[in-house]
């Protein structure tokens, strides 16, 4: 039995710290058992794998190696045929070479594509939120808004409508209120202690 012991390292303070010592692989004992069977699974753990179909050293996977296979218009793969066929007519088909189309895109500039439905040129539903550039746009052009129609004049303010209010009237408060704050004055109020 191999008995095992830190190695540690007094510090000018008095207090002590864990080292590691450097070493070669070839010194640590296990370790090939280790890296050919992983914590008793018996899956190794090694550098990769020793070969992929047959091939050894430094292997290019390929398609063929990992199984897959491509769509063709007549073939099914990775897509179904009739996918792969629609796919292909979208990439290979302009819209104006393609009328049929119930739904197509033209490309008009840069990134900028024209919707079209059954021949309708149309502009899809949106939010501000998703016009990208809008803000920066509407920034730098510094486009503002007509002004609009400020309506008609009210008329004139009158000294009726600053009369004070009554326990009979109403004015500037009701004459319900007016008469809850001359009730209120009849009380009066004695202060016992600070709150």
């Amino acid at each position: 039995m191999v008995e095992i012991k830190k190695l540690m390292q007094k510090n000018d303070d008095g207090t002590s710290d864990q080292f590691y010592p450097e070493t070669h692989v070839a010194a640590i004992l296990g370790l090939s058992g280790f890296l050919k069977d992983t914590f008793g699974t018996g899956i190794g753990v090694g550098p990769g794998v020793s070969s992929v179909n047959g091939k050894t050293g430094v292997v290019f996977i390929t398609q063929k190696d990992l199984g897959i296979v491509l769509a063709t218009s007549k073939n099914d793969g990775l897509l179904s045929s009739e996918l792969y066929q629609k796919i292909k007519e979208l990439i290979d088909s302009p819209s104006s070479s393609n009328p049929d189309r119930e739904l197509s895109a033209e490309l008009v500039s840069d990134r900028i594509y024209q919707l079209s439905y059954k021949n309708e040129e149309f502009n899809p539903k949106t939010t501000i939120e998703a016009v990208d550039g809008l803000e920066e746009a509407l920034t730098e052009s510094g486009i503002k808004g007509d002004k609009g129609d400020p309506g008609e004049q009210g008329p004139p303010g009158t000294a009726e409508n600053l009369t004070l209010a009554t326990e009979e009237t109403d004015g500037l408060m009701s004459k319900t209120d007016k008469q809850q704050v001359n009730r209120l004055s009849k009380y009066s109020f004695i202060r016992t202690g600070e709150i």
